[in-house]
């Protein structure tokens, strides 16, 4: 009696401390079919490319455009929006004033002279895609929603940075554009996601915890077009002008380069990688495609 009387107070002090009594040895702790799926011995996709590439803010593009060609170092209205775009506190203090400012943009036109090679010419562009349903004898999902990438070498891409504000302003920066053209230099042929059966299943948890989650009913209603991330990897090699856009956002810089290789993200912020391949393995993707096809 006195041992279940000590035991008793013993559990009423740790309620009071807010201290949980441990569960009993012999109940299992229930996890959800989400914590079930990532705790399986996955197959752990790494991104070993994100950091060898740029991502395409103005600040990074302008700098592109320099090392490309596209202005003139004797162009003092270019090298005043460069300062624009990546000096603000310098423009806004100091572009009213004539004297200081010819100072400050001889010393920028000499700094990008003097920089101009180390400036990275490599990017990386991220496009939302949409996966169907999970195809068991191919191991993937089709791209759906006009999202995949019928062996297209032209690849517009709008720049989720296109409303942001440059040195307090909206008002497009002349000549330096934000949305962009891409040019590949070999088409990309890629409208299936081969994916591990584990990786899959987690992915397919996700999103439909996602649907349930939501109050959306669009979103709960588009379950078999589940929305992931496409990340093309870039070598930027030449700029061919630019073009007006489809639609109201401004024009587009026309760019060719070399696709190094594709990422597929689970999330925007591209922390959960789901497949990735190489330009070697994109190539050989497409000629099996081609000889199938004979």
């Amino acid at each position: 009696m006195i041992r279940i009387k000590q035991h008793y107070l013993t559990l009423l002090s740790l309620c009071a401390l807010g201290v949980q009594p441990a569960a009993a040895a012999d109940e299992p702790v229930k996890k959800s079919p989400l914590d079930l799926a990532t705790e399986r011995e996955v197959t752990i996709v790494r991104d070993e490319h994100g950091d060898d590439y740029t991502s395409p803010t103005l600040e990074n593009l302008s700098q592109l455009y320099w090392k490309l060609g596209v202005f003139d170092l004797q162009d003092d209205v270019a090298i005043d929006n460069f300062l624009r775009i990546n000096e603000c506190g310098i423009y806004t203090a100091y572009s009213k004033d004539e004297f200081e400012w010819i100072e400050i943009r001889n010393a920028t036109r000499d700094r990008i002279a003097k920089t101009m090679d180390q400036m990275t010419n490599k990017f990386k562009f991220l496009m939302p895609i949409y996966l169907g349903s999970y195809d068991p004898e191919r191991g993937g999902f089709e791209l759906v929603k006009n999202s995949g990438f019928p062996n297209l070498k032209r690849i517009e891409f709008v720049s989720p940075y296109l409303r942001k504000e440059v040195c307090n302003t909206i008002v497009e920066v002349p000549d330096y554009e934000k949305n962009i053209l891409l040019i590949l230099n070999e088409p990309l042929d890629y409208t299936f996601v081969e994916m591990d059966d584990h990786v899959a299943q987690a992915f397919i948890l996700r999103k439909q915890q996602e649907a349930e989650e939501t109050h959306d009913e669009r979103v709960r209603m588009r379950r078999y077009q589940r929305q992931a991330y496409i990340r093309l990897r870039m070598t930027i090699h030449e700029y061919q002008g630019n073009i007006m856009g489809r639609t109201l956002d401004g024009n587009l810089a026309i760019l060719y380069g070399t696709l190094e290789g594709i990422d597929i993200f689970d999330d925007k912020d591209q922390k959960l990688l789901l497949a990735s391949y190489s330009k070697e393995e994109l190539q050989e993707r497409r000629k099996a495609k081609q000889a199938a096809a004979e």
